[in-house]
């Protein structure tokens, strides 16, 4: 049996459009799959940036504490060689914190600042305590009108400049915390 030329023409057509209809679906179905992937990758991403820092935050304060999944306040403490960040109310709760199990640490360092401004009946807005494991730092601040306390550890002193850096950065995800959309009102 013998095609004609008509007939090889026609399967050469045939061959081409299936061809190029292969290329196609294999080009689209490519581009699916990549979208696909790079959302699954933007799910994934913000759970790998906690586990990641609360990863390099075990490299930097090698005491086990666990770490919350505040993974905002992680990376300002990591940013400002910080072991320890607590937002802490008036009465010792926390607000915030770069640790999971941070009740104690909120009573005990929110009472120590009451107890020392009580007694000595002055406005103080900063408490140092060193110890033999590095800086205690309690910080009287104010977001709109709310009295809180910042309770900030580290192995190192930390300057005022760095300090200043580290309430602007801290200042603003108060909002956040307190559920208020207000402007920053920062009093020290």
């Amino acid at each position: 049996m013998s095609i004609g030329i008509g007939g090889v023409i026609m399967e050469y057509l045939l061959f081409i459009i299936f061809l190029m209809v292969g290329i196609f679906l294999g080009i689209v179905l490519t581009w699916k799959l990549n979208i696909s992937k790079s959302s699954h990758e933007e799910e994934i991403s913000e759970e790998e940036i906690v586990e990641s820092l609360s990863e390099l935050k075990t490299y930097i304060v090698p005491e086990q504490k666990k770490a919350s999944k505040e993974y905002d306040l992680l990376e300002i403490a990591l940013e400002h060689d910080v072991s320890d960040i607590t937002i802490v109310n008036e009465e010792g709760l926390p607000i915030a914190s770069t640790l999971a199990d941070s009740e104690e640490l909120a009573a005990k360092y929110s009472g120590i600042y009451q107890y020392i401004k009580n007694s000595t009946n002055r406005d103080i807005t900063k408490i140092s305590i060193r110890d033999k494991n590095g800086y205690t730092y309690i910080l009287s601040i104010s977001k709109d009108g709310i009295p809180l306390y910042l309770i900030v550890t580290a192995k190192i002193e930390i300057t005022s400049l760095s300090e200043r850096t580290l309430l602007n950065r801290i200042m603003p995800l108060l909002d956040k915390y307190l559920g208020q959309n207000s402007e920053d009102n920062l009093k020290i």
